[in-house]
């Protein structure tokens, strides 16, 4: 593969998070996972890390329950990241 070969990469891993806004008991829904590290993690509005976790050898899809209950209410953003790249959805704790 040459140099343009990079470029045709793409970040496929989609994910979403229900209930959403919710208590700080929640679930999140991985899926496309090719059983790379993928790293979790939640920050708060001002970026601080909040929570995270590793996710590792899983292909396919992953069903993840998190507990956030001792955080305070508000907006926070769930980010999946791997070398391919991130995404990022915004979940509300009230």
């Amino acid at each position: 593969a040459g140099p343009s070969a990079i470029g045709a990469v793409k970040f496929d891993v989609v994910f979403n998070v229900y209930p959403n806004p919710n208590d700080g008991s929640f679930v999140v829904k991985i899926q496309n996972l090719k059983g790379d590290d993928y790293n979790l993690e939640i920050r708060n509005i001002i970026g601080q890390l909040v929570y995270t976790e590793v996710i590792s050898d899983v292909t396919g899809k992953l069903r993840k329950e998190v507990n956030m209950k001792e955080q305070e209410r508000g907006v926070y953003f769930l980010s999946i990241t791997n070398e391919e790249g991130n995404r990022t959805e915004k979940l509300i704790i009230f």
